[in-house]
């Protein structure tokens, strides 16, 4: 029998774990070899612990598993899964292992997997973290939702590493610094440097001290290796120690890993969104007048309108890369008075898309491509040409990304087919709007890009295809201050340093224009004035038409006259200003300023002149102008930075650079068209993409074709990077007729046998005539012969400004050669054609490729077989013998001597191999023995510390089993002697690594531009918290999803690029550079002063800081202080101390480390026992002692979070004392057993051991609970911070087992109490209940204890005392520590507002099943309303299929809003599912922004918070017997259309539709035995008295129809008085209905007798077949204004079993003596075709006097004046016509004492005569709503709110909730929620049943007792008579020590003269099924004839600390009954 290993999900809830002690029995019992399915799905509870136990537990294989599903087990890590791949190795039955959801499970964890199971496993890890294996070779893998940075395309190596030096204290000199400078340097407590380029890897190297407190965020659990160095003067056994403790901390946080496999395949694509991976394939040609950085960040000038510049790519599209895109980084408007607003560019759904408002951006991009013909003009946009290119433009208001592209068919790699189309895209769906339509041309497209908009309307964009420098280029050139580069040239030569010269024979004047604009200064040397120093340097902007400087805004330098030209103010100089040769001209530009422009000459001074150019957005627009007039001058432009062409994928053979009129072919053939007109002046041109080189000195041009022997078709040489302006043309030359002219740096051989250089023809025709077909001629490059040899760059290229040889061949024979000077940035290969021919000229280029996508391939092996090559020669010149790699290693330690004298190394060597760290291992074996003899008393946390020791002892385990990972070595740090062999260790094991985890050492792109916008971030804001610190589509937007951020963020800390640290459950993102510039502000804060009397807890001598002192020192960090705060105090050792005041102006906080605190007058000694019981004493202890040496900060960071509470009694460096009412907690700091540092937590309170007078048994029990719960606060706050350390502990101690960990036990109640005293000072923390730490008054004595003295009206808990800020921080820790993580899969949300369940089967049918499908079970979603202090947060995972839409539903009013897709929106309180779809979706389709799309893999997370306290406060003052919430009376099991009061039973038509469909309320339950009649009351008729009240067949019935209009129904009708029998005409006619009548209708299914009424008057009897679902009641309506009331409630109440969602309801508002619904606005609809709009107000008068009302403005209503019975309601129909503007109504009230009728003019005179208190006004705002989506209104954003004081931070205070949306981790928006309680609900939009889960990140687990305790409330079953069984409430008031219990209960029947007793012997509690069926059946505590438990007078109190039992101590598990008298306990399932 197929079997199922599994356990109960609901039972695991309620105990808050999997008990290990009942599942360790069922393991031993389990026949392992019938178990085909383990099944945890959902159940959280299956952690590692769990995993362990069932590997542990194995006798034999699970030779016939075949599923393994943990689907949703949150807690399962790394270690489970490394126990689960043991346990399934070999078994060759699996088939599927399911872990969607399981996010803490990464590549790591598949790995380890796909290692040990067959390939025909599948492993599902949906929605997980994997990053790099997104599809290994061979197996079935799937991870979508996972954010995997990796493809198969343009990828990209990273040979990144991270190496951590930890040095013992003896070594002096730094290891890093060495490293970087070779030379020694003191060591230092921090050093870190990054991209140190060992052997062929960039490492980062940190390195300090094992205490340093960063150093456990710095170890990673992939850390790679760790370098121990220690110096001479170290002691053997501080050395093996200081090792020892260095390998066991670090190992202790590695993962379990192994090799990765390789990828193949795609990554699945599940979305729609067009998503192409090309690379980084663009490079610059021009940027002419945008902004532009090195990032690629792009945008416009916007201070003209006619200003229009853009970007032109010199790389073109090809079929390999044939589509790029663009990102908005940043949109803004600038107003007239110079202030900049931030556009939030989101489309604000308006109802008129041309609408304009204020604060609209008006700018945009222009992206497309452009034609060859325009591609040399300096700016494409000012050319007016028919068809220059293709281009789209996008509104930056309404989109975020922009694309690009060419699809279709292609002639090669670079020309399209004339079948090709453009496309656009717009967030990553195309869109095609503005594209002309113009057919792609069949030559070279070069991709353009500009950013545009009206003046004072800013965008900025990021390139994202962007291609970049390598990173050692890129880094030279910033440290050589090259950062000018060419933007425009003409006539100008310039080689790659900057060296340019006139290259025009003419000598017309050659200009250079810079790209960049100038910002700093910048240098130009003369290398040759010339004959008359004809230099120019001018600084100016850009022109609008043509190249030439504005001189009427320009700063110019005139070489020739010495003169300077400031803004047309001439200078003169002397003649000594004169440019000569050799003078360095350097010019200072104050672009800060903008003032004057300063010229140096030869470092001195000669000018300073007023200069003020245009700025635009604050930026420089000032652009560099060179002009040189003579030939022979020669100029340096020292700044000179060459353009990056991309990298050479072939360098010994040629590629495409630039084609003009030309077509190139794979194979390298050229065509030359036929031009279109006879007379264009038409010429082809092919140069290649990089210039001969040291590989390549040579090119050959086939002659495919036969020549036109008329003309001189062909010209083939060499040319400088850009192609020659000047072209000669046959229309030139009449003698000859066809010849080319050239301009200056190039040499062209031509096909007539001329060579023309210099544009001047050099030889004559050659003898033996044209080219002919099959003709080869080459072009060779050669030194001169007076030179030794050709001179190369480092790149291969010849290097410039040197005399080259030219050589032509035809057919391999020379027949010219040619001498010339290279002064430009290479020799290009070109070839000319002449196209005015009637002939297509063909030619082929030979050794040609192209760039293609398998070609780089080829290309990248090509490189690394070079690379490996390399260093093959490398290592054996060295001959030195390489350590193989061929298994994979975990982290590697290297062990350094440093020094120059040598010996203690291999000491160190054998003492750590011969320890093996033995009593390490056997300390951790005796604690894991502890834990398993204990299972019984471990909770979920401690079972948890279980799986980590086991985890951590099988790492030290395996490092004894392979000591070869440490590295024995030796090096001096004054010579560098060793320390090639200490960095070549380093990087062979980075080599290891990377050779077994390859994938993850080559990623995308588009990961690497990932990683630069993170570091570029970092440095700017220094931390990051993740979740809460990014939002999407902001100024410093990230660009990327939020899980993709994480990983990337991962990925840098394991290459030591930044820290990750923990605060709790949110992960901060720092650069380290700051975090440890924060850490020596903190060390050298000089201004502490001495104690003094400031605080009684530190003693007088120490030295402290002043909260102000603190402050004013991180002034720097006041954005973020509140975050370094928690830093400071969690991980840098800063202690925070309360103060007690006496006066406002007192400090509030102390602060101190405990280094700067003297002993204290008390030793610490004397506050705790050090083991020894304490006479008269509850007495509590714990001591946590760890397996190596941990951070001195460790306990500061306890310390300083223990001050927060209570009182401090006193601070020592050792620890500190702490009081919380009666229970004194000491935490102290000492050594223990291991030499190691332990702490140790005691809590005691005062109990005498003599039990006198009042103090007895039941007083010990309620101290010691008490004292309890303190000491819990305590020890999760010290289990918090190792959590967060990631640090391995160990705990013994004496603490009770039987007791739940509950800290602070209460459910919190937040308002005030009348007439009583206002408790606003928190129980917890001594802080003001509403501004907290911000309240000038804190700890501030006055007359009441509890008061603050600032007099708010915010309170502390009822109960407790504690403020929201504590208990929200209370229910953090506890969330952190002990989560639920039960989660939910594809759930019908059901609200559960109590936790209910039914009676488990035994334990071995709970956990051992038998197989059962998905269908068969239960799946119901546990709902809890979401609280926004406690559970504030839930979150679901889209893991496959559909849509989904996410709803918030208010438990109260029914009301539902949308939250996503699309904005936030409140719908109506329609409860129809397909409805609420629908208009889900058309939400949808508005948004635009796809930050409001959903897509299947992402996750949502939706998190309530009370900002303004509004639970604090409100109208609804707390009565001391609590107020009784609303609750649905009227249910249905369909309600469209009309929405319900059920405080009045009435119905009301309210229809968002202008269209009047019918209103339907059908019951939710048949006409039965008990359910006979239902009638209805008119209260309004509306337009048409269209009601109906009759009988249909349920749900089924359809939508828009009448009661009595379809088959199964029959109705009664008021407007004509038909009765309509299964048709839509009526049978027959009775009396009509009217307003004030009841109609009632009688159906007796039993005689089949249907009857209806008026007034109860029978009008009409039918006999009737009742149909198989029985007939339903059915009320109808439909038109406008009607209003019915429902007299019955029973027909409407359903069965337990069967409870319908709930009806549409009005929410309301309650006052005292009035109810108003709806509470805040009245919906407004569209009437007909009609401008007006209506919608109903109900007033309810709950009193029993007369309210009287009138209502402003009179026009909307009817009845304006009007009074309300008593228990009565009053419905309003409001219209609002077009005249009336006013957007509100107002009600007024009064009470009236004497009831009887009023006329409106008696009303009126009461209200003049009532008094101002007591006249009541509320105020209904007016909402028109859009009829396409019915009855909503988005909700208004959090940022949009309205501020009283200025600051955006600081909102006016509303009365709602802030609501914030995540989608993947990142903020989408947020909102303003109005109050109330919500469950969450998910809508699937397209019927496909798609797959998801739903997780409670912020909910901690259920903590019940583990064993019965006094007071806990049961109930017992008595057989008195024979009558039947009674029942009663019953509390355990004693528990024996033997064992047994004494139940106290009320005998029922009986005057009261007290409680009677029953005792029972030790005994499980449990039911007999027959009673649990009754139960059920029977339902409620009256049927079961319960006995409620009386309390005696004098223990009236006594009922509020009853609790009921927990479930599965009462439950029957595997005990057998006990029965006694026939007494049976058990438990009544329900929860307080």
């Amino acid at each position: 029998m197929d079997e199922t290993l599994s356990y109960d999900q609901e039972d695991a809830l309620v105990r808050g774990q999997i008990p290990l002690y009942e599942f360790k029995e069922v393991l031993k019992k389990q026949d392992e070899s019938k178990i085909t399915t383990i099944d945890f799905s959902r159940n959280g509870y299956c952690n590692d612990a769990v995993l362990k136990l069932i590997a542990a537990e194995k006798k034999k294989p699970y030779e016939n598993l075949k599923t393994v599903n943990l689907v949703g087990c949150i807690l399962v890590t790394n270690a489970g899964i490394k126990w689960l791949s043991d346990l399934v190795t070999g078994v060759t039955s699996l088939k599927e292992i399911r872990l969607d959801g399981c996010t803490n499970l990464s590549d790591d964890e598949l790995s380890l997997l796909l290692k040990n199971i067959g390939a025909e496993c599948e492993v599902y890890m949906r929605g997980t973290s994997v990053t790099y294996l997104f599809s290994p070779e061979n197996r079935k893998v799937n991870v979508t939702g996972c954010p995997t940075l990796c493809g198969l395309k343009t990828l990209e190596e990273l040979k990144v590493g991270h190496a951590i030096v930890i040095p013992h204290e003896s070594v002096e000199h730094s290891f890093v610094e060495f490293v970087k400078t070779k030379k020694p340097v003191k060591r230092l407590p921090f050093h870190h440097e990054t991209d140190v380029e060992i052997n062929d890897w960039l490492m980062s190297l940190t390195e300090m001290s094992l205490e340093h407190p960063l150093l456990d965020c710095m170890i990673n659990n992939h850390q790679t290796q760790i370098v121990i160095p220690f110096g001479e003067s170290a002691v053997i056994k501080e050395i093996k120690k200081h090792v020892t403790d260095t390998i066991a901390r670090t190992i202790t946080k590695t993962a379990f890993t192994t090799d990765y496999m390789k990828n193949t395949g795609e990554v699945e694509k599940s979305n729609p969104v067009i998503d192409i991976e090309v690379e980084d394939f663009l490079t610059i040609q021009n940027i002419c007048k945008q902004h532009y950085t090195d990032e690629g960040i792009l945008g416009n000038y916007c201070y003209k309108n006619e200003l229009l510049g853009c970007f032109i790519s010199r790389t073109t599209f090809t079929r390999s890369n044939y589509y790029f895109e663009c990102e908005l980084v940043d949109v803004k408007v600038i107003s007239p008075d110079g202030t900049e607003k931030k556009i939030d560019n989101v489309d604000e759904d308006s109802e008129d898309d041309d609408s304009e408002y204020e604060g609209e951006s008006k700018s945009g991009i222009l992206i497309g491509c452009l034609f060859n013909q325009l591609f040399s003009s300096i700016n494409p946009l000012d050319v007016d040409v028919d068809k220059g290119g293709e281009v789209s433009t996008f509104d930056f208001n309404k989109s975020k990304k922009f694309g690009f592209g060419i699809r279709g068919e292609w002639l090669s790699e670079y020309i399209p087919s004339k079948t090709a189309k453009f496309f656009a895209t717009c967030d990553g769906i195309e869109n095609n709007k503005d594209l002309t339509g113009t057919s792609v041309p069949e030559e070279m497209l070069y991709p353009l890009i500009a950013v545009i908009g009206e003046k004072n309307n800013s965008g900025k964009i990021k390139i994202s295809n962007l291609a970049k420098p390598p990173e050692n280029l890129t880094r030279k050139y910033a440290k050589e201050n090259r950062w000018i580069s060419t933007g425009y040239s003409e006539n100008i030569l310039i080689d790659n340093y900057g060296i340019m010269c006139n290259s025009s024979p003419n000598e017309d004047e050659g200009i250079f224009i810079s790209t960049e604009a100038i910002t700093q200064e910048f240098s130009i040397k003369v290398l040759d004035k010339g004959n008359f120093g004809k230099i120019k340097i001018a600084l100016s902007k850009e022109k609008e038409k043509d190249k030439e400087m504005q001189k009427n805004e320009s700063w110019i330098y005139q070489g020739v006259t010495g003169e300077v030209i400031s803004e047309k103010k001439t200078k003169y100089l002397a003649d000594p200003s004169r440019v000569e040769t050799g003078d360095i001209l350097t010019v200072k530009f104050d672009n800060k300023d903008g003032e004057k422009v300063v010229l140096y000459k030869n470092g001195k001074e000669i000018v300073e002149t007023i200069f003020t150019p245009d700025k635009d957005d604050n930026k420089s627009i000032v652009k560099l102008y060179i002009f040189l007039s003579e030939v022979k001058g020669k100029v340096q432009l020292m700044n000179y930075r060459p353009k990056y062409r991309g990298p050479v994928l072939f360098p010994e053979s040629l590629t495409v650079g630039r084609l003009h009129n030309m077509k190139v072919f794979d194979d390298g053939k050229l065509v030359t068209p036929i031009p279109k007109k006879k007379k264009d002046i038409f010429y082809g041109c092919y140069m290649g993409k990089f210039p001969m080189n040291s590989q390549r000195l040579s090119f050959e041009v086939e002659i495919a074709e036969e020549l036109n022997d008329q003309l001189d078709a062909v010209a083939v040489g060499f040319c400088h990077s850009e192609i020659p302006q000047i072209i000669g043309t046959a229309a030139q030359y009449k003698d000859p007729p066809t010849h080319f002219e050239v301009s200056g740096g190039c040499v062209m051989f031509s096909s007539g046998g001329n060579v023309f250089a210099e544009s001047v023809v050099q030889s004559s025709f050659r003898e033996e005539g044209k080219y002919k077909k099959g003709d080869k001629i080459k072009c060779e490059v050669e030194k001169v012969s007076s030179a030794k040899k050709l001179l190369f760059e480092e790149d291969g290229s010849i290097s410039p400004q040197q005399d080259v040889n030219i050589k032509f061949f035809v057919n391999d024979k020379l027949t010219h050669q040619y001498t010339m000077t290279m002064r430009s940035d290479g020799l290009f290969p070109t070839v000319f054609t002449n196209g005015n021919i009637s002939k297509e000229v063909t030619l082929r280029v030979l050794n040609f490729y192209a760039e293609t996508e398998e070609n780089r391939k080829k290309a990248n092996l090509k490189q690394n077989d070079k690379k490996k090559k390399k260093k093959s020669e490398k290592e054996e010149g060295q001959k030195k013998e390489k350590v193989p790699c061929p298994n994979f290693r975990d982290c590697e330690f290297i062990v350094v001597e440093v020094g120059k004298t040598q010996g203690k190394l291999q000491l160190i060597e054998e003492q750590v191999k011969g320890d093996k760290f033995q009593s390490t291992l056997e300390t951790m074996g005796k604690s894991i023995e502890y834990y398993e003899k204990s299972f019984k008393d471990l909770d979920l946390l401690d079972q948890n510390k279980y799986a980590s020791l086991c985890q951590a002892k099988e790492k030290i385990e395996g490092l004894v089993k392979n000591f070869n990972r440490i590295h024995y070595m030796s090096l001096d740090l004054t010579t560098g002697q060793g320390m090639d062999k200490v960095l070549e260790r380093i990087t062979d094991t980075m080599d290891c690594r990377k050779l077994h985890q390859e994938v993850k050492y080559n990623i995308p792109k588009k990961c690497q531009g990932h990683i630069q916008t993170i570091m570029k971030e970092l440095k700017k804001e220094g931390v990051i918290e993740f979740g809460t610190g990014l939002t999407m589509y902001e100024e410093k937007t990230l660009k990327m999803e939020g899980h993709e951020f994480l990983q990337v963020a991962r990925l840098l800390h394991e290459q030591g690029k930044l820290a990750l640290i923990q605060l709790g459950s949110r992960t901060i993102v720092a650069d380290i550079q700051y975090l440890q510039s924060v850490l020596d502000k903190l060390e050298r804060m000089s201004t502490m002063q001495k104690c003094g009397k400031l605080s009684t807890a530190i003693s007088e001598s120490s030295h402290v800081w002043t909260s102000e002192t603190v402050k004013s020192h991180f002034t720097a960090e006041e954005g973020k202080i509140s975050l370094l705060m928690e830093i400071l105090q969690d991980y840098f050792g800063l202690v925070e101390v309360p103060v007690w005041r006496q006066v406002p102006e007192d400090t509030q906080f102390l602060y101190t480390t405990l280094d700067s605190l003297s002993t204290a007058p008390i030793p610490l000694r004397e506050f705790w026992g050090e083991g020894e019981r304490t006479k008269n004493f509850i007495a509590m202890q714990k001591t946590f002692s760890f397996i190596h040496s941990i951070s001195d900060h460790t306990l500061a960071a306890v310390l300083s979070s223990a001050t927060k509470y209570g009182r401090t009694l006193l601070i020592t460096p050792e620890g500190a004392v702490f009081q919380i009412g009666c229970v004194q907690t000491v935490i102290t700091s000492h050594k223990g057993l291991m030499e190691n540092c332990v702490i140790t937590i005691e809590s005691k309170c005062y109990l005498p051991d003599m039990k006198v007078g009042p103090v007895d048994e039941l007083t010990e029990t309620y101290v010691r609970e008490y004292t309890w719960n303190i000491f819990c606060l305590y020890t999760d706050l010290l289990e918090k911070v190792l959590k967060q350390k990631n640090v391995i502990y160990l705990q013994t101690g004496e603490a009770p087992t039987d007791l739940a960990n509950l800290s602070v036990g209460c459910k919190h109640t937040w308002k005030h109490i009348p007439g009583k005293a206002n408790q606003s000072i928190c129980t917890m923390c001594n802080k003001c209940c509403d501004q907290g730490r911000k309240c000038k008054y804190n700890r501030i004595m006055g007359n009441n204890l509890r008061e603050c003295l600032c007099k708010t009206s915010s309170p502390g808990c009822v109960d407790c005392g504690i403020c929201i800020e504590c208990a929200a921080d209370l229910w953090s820790i506890r969330s952190y520590l002990r989560p639920m993580p039960i989660t939910e899969k594809n759930s019908k949300v059901v609200k559960i507002e109590k936790v209910e369940g039914k009676l488990s089967d035994t334990t071995e049918d709970k956990n051992v099943q038998k197989k059962v499908t998905p269908e068969e079970t239960n799946n119901v979603f546990l709902q809890i309303p979401l609280d926004p202090v406690a559970f504030n947060e839930l979150e679901y995972q889209h893991i496959s299929g559909g849509s989904l839409g996410v709803v918030l539903k208010e438990i109260d009013d029914g009301s539902c809003v949308s939250i996503f897709p699309g904005k936030a929106t409140t719908l109506s309180t329609d409860t129809d599912e397909q409805k609420i779809s629908d208009r889900i979706k058309v939400l949808m389709k508005q948004a635009t922004d796809i930050k409001y799309k959903s897509q299947v893999g992402e996750s949502l997370k939706l998190r309530i918070t009370d900002p303004f306290k509004v639970i604090t406060t409100g109208e609804d003052k707390l009565e001391v017997s609590g107020i009784q919430e609303s609750r649905v009376v009227y249910h249905a099991s369909i309600c469209r259309e009309m929405s319900v009061s059920h405080e009045s039973g009435l119905l009301c038509y309210n229809s968002a539709s202008s269209s009047v469909p019918v209103a339907q309320f059908i019951g939710p339950k048949p006409f039965s035995e008990n359910l006979k009649k239902i009638s209805l009351k008119i209260i309004d008729c509306g337009d048409k008295t269209n009601i109906g009240i009759g009988i249909c067949p349920g749900k089924t019935y359809p939508v828009n129809r009448m009661p009595g209009w379809n088959r199964w129904s029959i109705a009664y009708h008021a407007d004509d008085g038909g009765v309509f029998i299964e048709a839509g005409a009526a049978n027959s006619h009775v009396v009509k209905c009217t307003k004030g009548d009841v109609m009632s209708m009688f159906c007796d299914v039993v005689s089949r007798q249907l009857v209806f009424y008026k007034n109860d008057q029978e009008v009409k009897q039918i006999k009737i077949n009742v149909p198989r679902g029985g007939y339903w009641p059915m009320i109808g309506l439909h038109s406008v204004g009607e209003c019915v009331k429902l007299l019955e409630k029973d027909p409407w109440t359903p069965d337990p079993d069967d409870i319908p969602p709930k009806p549409a309801a009005f929410n309301t508002y309650k006052y005292g003596n009035l109810w108003i619904s709806p509470a805040r606005n009245v919906s407004l609809t569209k009437k007909g075709y009609t401008n007006n709009h209506c919608g109903w107000m109900l007033l309810h008068n709950p009193t029993k006097v007369l309210i009287g009302y009138k209502i402003t403005p009179e026009s909307v209503v009817k009845n304006p004046v009007g009074s309300i019975s008593p228990n009565d309601a009053n419905t309003l129909f409001l219209t609002k016509t077009s005249i009336i503007k006013e957007d509100a109504v107002t009600i007024q009230w009064i009470a009236i004492e004497q009831v009887k009728e009023y006329t409106t003019d008696q009303i009126l005179q009461l209200f003049d005569a009532a008094s101002s208190s007591s006249t009541y006004t509320h105020r209904l705002g007016l909402l028109i709503k859009d009829t396409a989506l019915g009855d909503v209104e988005t909700l208004p954003k959090f940022q949009d709110l309205g501020s009283t004081s200025g600051d955006v931070t600081s909102p006016v205070k509303q009365d709602g909730f802030k609501l914030e949306v995540f989608k993947n981790c990142i903020l989408v928006d947020s909102y303003l929620l109005k109050r109330g309680r919500y469950i969450l609900d998910l809508v699937d939009l397209d019927r496909t049943k798609p797959d998801y889960i739903i997780k409670r990140p912020k909910c901690p687990s259920f903590l019940y007792p583990p064993k019965l305790q006094k007071g806990m409330k049961v109930v017992v079953k008595l057989d008195i008579d024979s009558s039947g069984d009674q029942f009663a409430d019953a509390v355990i008031s004693e528990i024996y020590e033997g064992g047994g219990y004494c139940f106290e209960y009320t005998s029922p029947g009986k005057v009261y003269t007290g409680n009677e007793k029953i005792c029972v012997g030790t005994m499980d509690c449990g039911i007999e099924d027959a009673d649990w069926e009754e139960i059920e059946r029977k339902g409620n505590k009256e049927e079961m004839k319960i006995q409620l438990l009386t309390s005696p007078s004098n223990m009236s109190l006594l009922h509020r600390t009853y609790v009921p039992a927990p479930p599965h101590l009462v439950t029957k598990v595997k005990y057998t009954i006990y029965n006694t008298a026939n007494l049976l306990l058990f438990y009544l399932f329900s929860q307080k």
